[in-house]
C-alpha cells in the first residue's frame, strides 16, 4: 500500500481519523450526551454488536495487530505515523508513546491531559490536541505547552496543518483557530457546536466537521461557509482525495460524500455502527474504522464491510509512509496494513 502524495507530504500526513472521547469530563464514551443526533453516543448497544453486512475476506487478510504492542491498556484515540519506524500514539490519561528503533517508549508531555489528536510537520516538529485547551508540540527531545489564543476550558479534538507556520486546531464549544508561526487567528463558531475533525486542502481551503451535521469550509475569508448537512447527526472525521473529492463519516454509520462543487450526499453504509475516523490512500482506497471493531472500504465503486482482527473499538486511522496503515482503539489497540 502507499499514500496519495498531493504534492508534498505534509498534506499526505495533515489528518488522520477522529476519536471518541469525553468533550469536558473524563468518560471517553460520554461526549455525545445531548447532542441530540439520536445516538446515545459511542459506548452504546451498538458497540455489543457484530459488524454489519457482509464481510469482505480478501481485504481482510491484509489487516494485522502491531508488534511489539505498545506498553499501555489505555484507550487510544490519537496516532501519527512519520515512518515505519517513527510513531505516535496517544489517548486516554495522557501517555504519550513514541515508536522508534523497534520499540515502543513513553515520551513525557508536558500535562497529563487526555490527548485527542496527533499531527506534524515532520518528525521534530508534532502537535497534539487535548482536553481542558490542551496543545503541545514536539520539537525533536521535549514536549512543550501552547497556548491557543480565545480557548477557555474547550476541549481540543482535532489539529492539523500544511507546515510549521499553518496549523489549524478545532474543538468544543465551536473552537477554530489558526497558527501562522507567530500568533493565533480565531474563526469561532456558534457555542453550542464541537468540532470533531479539519481536513485543510490549502492555505485558502479547509473543511471544518462535527455536531449537528456542522460542515464548515474556510475559503479564505474571516467568515467561514456553512454547507451543513441537513440531518442532525455527529459527523466524525472528514477526510479529502487532494483532488476535490471529500469523504465524511460519523455516527451511526453515517458516510457523506463530496465531489468538487457538487453537494453532500448520502451514500449507501454496510454498517450502523458508530464510525469515528475515514483515512484514504487514493480515491478508489478509502477506509473507515468505528465501534465494535468495526472496518469497512471504498474500493471506488462502493463500501463494504472488513473483518478486523478485534472487537475492540477503533478511534482512528492514519497512512505510514511507504508502509501502509495504522488504526489504533480501545485497550491499547494497534492495528496494522502493509
Amino acid at each position: 500500500m502507499h499514500l496519495l502524495w498531493t504534492g508534498a507530504l505534509l498534506v499526505a500526513l495533515s489528518a488522520c481519523g477522529r476519536s471518541g472521547f469525553d468533550a469536558v469530563g473524563g468518560d471517553p464514551d460520554a461526549r455525545d450526551a445531548g447532542q441530540g443526533d439520536g445516538s446515545s453516543g459511542p459506548n452504546d448497544a451498538n458497540d455489543a454488536a457484530t459488524i454489519d453486512g457482509a464481510i469482505d475476506a480478501s481485504v481482510a487478510s491484509g489487516w494485522s495487530v502491531f508488534s511489539p504492542a505498545p506498553s499501555t491498556a489505555a484507550n487510544l484515540w490519537a496516532v501519527r505515523a512519520f515512518s515505519a519506524n517513527e510513531i505516535w500514539v496517544g489517548g486516554a490519561g495522557g501517555p504519550i508513546n513514541h515508536y522508534s528503533g523497534g520499540a515502543w517508549s513513553t515520551a513525557p508531555g508536558a500535562t497529563g491531559e487526555d490527548i485527542f489528536m496527533f499531527w506534524g510537520a515532520s518528525p521534530t516538529d508534532v502537535w497534539l490536541a487535548g482536553r481542558l485547551c490542551m496543545a503541545q508540540r514536539w520539537n525533536g527531545s521535549v514536549w512543550t505547552m501552547v497556548t491557543v489564543t480565545g480557548c477557555a476550558n474547550a476541549s481540543l479534538f482535532a489539529v492539523s496543518g500544511l507546515s510549521s507556520t499553518d496549523v489549524w486546531i478545532a474543538g468544543t464549544a465551536g473552537t477554530i483557530a489558526r497558527w501562522n508561526g507567530t500568533a493565533w487567528t480565531s474563526f469561532a463558531q456558534a457555542a453550542n457546536l464541537d468540532v470533531w475533525s479539519v481536513w485543510p486542502q490549502s492555505a485558502t481551503d479547509a473543511y471544518f466537521v462535527g455536531t449537528k451535521g456542522t460542515i464548515r469550509r474556510f475559503t479564505g475569508s474571516t467568515t467561514l461557509v456553512n454547507e451543513d448537512y441537513a440531518m442532525n447527526v455527529t459527523l466524525a472525521s472528514i477526510w479529502g482525495t487532494g483532488t476535490g473529492e471529500y469523504w465524511v463519516v460519523g455516527a451511526a454509520g453515517t458516510i457523506l460524500h463530496k465531489v468538487g462543487t457538487g453537494a453532500w450526499t448520502a451514500v449507501p453504509s454496510p454498517t450502523t455502527q458508530y464510525l469515528y475516523a475515514v483515512y484514504g490512500t487514493s480515491a478508489s482506497d478509502v477506509w473507515a474504522v468505528g465501534s465494535a471493531g468495526t472496518l469497512i472500504h471504498y474500493d471506488g465503486t462502493q463500501w463494504t464491510a472488513v473483518a478486523a482482527p478485534t472487537t475492540n473499538t477503533l478511534r482512528a486511522i492514519t497512512g505510514v509512509p511507504g508502509a501502509g496503515m495504522l488504526v489504533v482503539g480501545d485497550t491499547g489497540t494497534v492495528l496494522t496494513h502493509p
